[in-house]
C-alpha cells in the first residue's frame, strides 16, 4: 500500500466512525453523554438536544451552570 492509497482511505466518509460527545464543563461538575444522531452526517438534531438536555436536568436539581 503506497502513501498515496493511504491518504485516498482517509479522505473516504465511511473510514473512521463518529463517536458524539456532549462536554459539559465547569469548576464543580464535569459531565460527558455519548449520544446518537441516526443521520448520515452526525448532526445533532433537536430531538436529540431535547433528550440530552433532559437528561442533564434530573443530573443538576436546579443548580444552573454558567
Amino acid at each position: 500500500m503506497t502513501a498515496k492509497d493511504t491518504k485516498s482511505k482517509a479522505r473516504e466518509p465511511d473510514h473512521l466512525p463518529f463517536l458524539n460527545m456532549f462536554v459539559i464543563v465547569s469548576p464543580d461538575y464535569r459531565r460527558f453523554i455519548p449520544y446518537d444522531t441516526s443521520s448520515p452526517n452526525s448532526k445533532m438534531t433537536t430531538k436529540v438536544y431535547l433528550k440530552l438536555l433532559k437528561q442533564l436536568k434530573l443530573d443538576l436539581n436546579g443548580i444552573t451552570l454558567c
